[in-house]
């Protein structure tokens, strides 16, 4: 490094005193000349010495001999510094587009009526499967599960684990919940008790098909639900080891509230998350997406090992064998047939005609 220093020292000297050398030879030369030309003992000293003149001529051609190769080397390290940048800017430009590509890769944009197919694969990639949700009531998850684990292949080997994260709707909310004519938004203890009844038979089809899945030979089924007291702002989807599908519920819908008895007009303020599109991380897409997925999997870890099994949480008693569901809170029964459901806030019995939430 201190030769380099240096040698780059000694060179930045001579080019500064080989161009003052220069100069000071090239005045003494004209100098020299314009004498001779007016004083004739000079001229005639001159006169005739032919060695000198062509020495001084060497000396001029090597000074711009010298110059010229100081200006082709100055050009060419142009030339090559606009085409290190040129390339510089190519790199840099392959290099946005590629990322660009790989973010766009990473997270591709589906919509919900995609989930069933993705579901389907999930299901399809092996013996040991595990899918978990996190959502609304978790209708989305277990309604199109329910049917594709029955339409599996007979395989004795495989297992399949599921995962449902869920609200606490024992828990007063502000949303879902009821608003006043003032804009003033408050809980909707009744139709907390409507959604509580759904998920519970949500709950009891995949119980049913672990039953289904034994007798028929296609496996062994799990089936875990957990509440937690958290608001019902985001859905999350964890397709075995390799894929997250994650979306919000950032719409609302008022709608009369046929599930109150209390007499009142205020409208239900519901979560609509059908219409939202969803974003998919698949492991393949690069790095981007596998630490998303890594971050989604420990925030569910963290959220799941702090939550609380349903049945202890809601005081749910198994399914009668006869198909009617346990209602929480009341000890009262609901049945799937009737479409009515017990509603433990007044005790009274609520049409199930209005669609409940998509979660």
């Amino acid at each position: 490094m201190a030769e380099t220093t240096l040698r780059s020292r000694l060179s930045a000297g001579w080019e500064r005193a080989e161009g003052a050398l220069t100069r000071i030879v090239l005045l003494a030369v004209f100098v020299v000349g314009l004498i001779a030309q007016f004083v004739k003992p000079v001229g005639d000293a001159l006169q005739g010495k032919v060695y000198i003149s062509a020495a001084l001529l060497s000396l001029v051609g090597f000074a711009l001999y010298s110059e010229v190769r100081r200006l082709n080397s100055a050009q060419e390290r142009q030339r090559e510094e606009q085409e290190r940048n040129r390339e510089t800017t190519r790199d840099l430009a392959a290099a946005v587009r590629a990322l660009t590509e790989q973010q766009a890769a990473a997270s591709a944009q589906i919509d919900s009526e995609h989930i069933p197919e993705e579901l389907r694969r999930a299901l399809c990639s092996g013996n040991d499967i595990k899918l978990a949700t996190m959502a609304f009531t978790g209708e989305n998850f277990s309604q199109p599960l329910k049917r594709l684990l029955g339409a599996l292949s007979p395989d004795a080997d495989r297992t399949v684990h599921l995962r449902v994260l869920l609200p606490d709707f024992t828990q007063p909310m502000g949303y879902p919940g009821r608003v006043r004519p003032d804009g003033t938004i408050y809980d909707a203890p009744a139709f907390r008790a409507f959604l509580m009844g759904r998920i519970c038979e949500y709950k009891a089809d995949l119980e049913g098909m672990a039953g289904r899945m034994s007798n028929r030979g296609q496996g062994t089924l799990t089936v875990a639900y957990r509440v937690l007291p958290l608001p019902p702002r985001q859905k999350v989807y964890l397709l075995n080891e390799d894929q997250v599908i994650e979306g919000t519920y950032d719409k609302f819908e008022l709608r009369p509230d046929v599930y109150s008895t209390d007499g009142s007009t205020d409208l239900l303020l519901d979560i609509i998350g059908h219409e939202e599109p969803l974003s998919r991380w698949h492991r393949d897409a690069g790095p981007q997406a596998r630490e998303k997925i890594r971050y989604c999997r420990s925030r569910y870890e963290h959220d799941w090992k702090r939550a609380v099994p349903l049945e202890l949480a809601w005081s749910v008693g198994p399914v009668p064998a006869s198909g009617t569901t346990s209602s929480p809170a009341s000890g009262t029964t609901s049945s799937p047939a009737s479409g009515t459901t017990s509603s433990p806030a007044s005790g009274t019995t609520s049409s199930q005609s209005p669609q409940p939430p998509t979660a």
